[in-house]
């Protein structure tokens, strides 16, 4: 497993995370008993981001959440209420 946090030029966040796993198919439905991915993207949109999810069966996956520099302003200003 890999993980990098970057600090963009233009003031956002970028945390990646890569892993040599199985990998599955990106546009099958998420199975109803797992939620780590589903609540993975609800708590980046919740704060204004997006969360990019590469993977392919054999290849492993690719997790990727960009945070934009207006997004982080508005969390530090407290101007944002995430309901998680």
């Amino acid at each position: 497993v890999q993980i990098a946090l970057a600090f963009e030029a233009d003031g956002g966040v970028a945390l990646q995370i890569n892993d040599d796993g199985r990998g599955f198919d990106v546009a099958a439905p998420l199975p109803a008993q797992g939620i780590g991915l589903r609540n993975m993207r609800e708590r980046v949109a919740a704060i204004g981001g997006q969360l990019e999810i590469q993977s392919s069966p054999g290849h492993g996956t690719q997790l990727t959440a960009d945070v934009s520099r207006d997004a982080l302003a508005r969390l530090h200003t407290g101007l944002h209420i995430a309901q998680v």
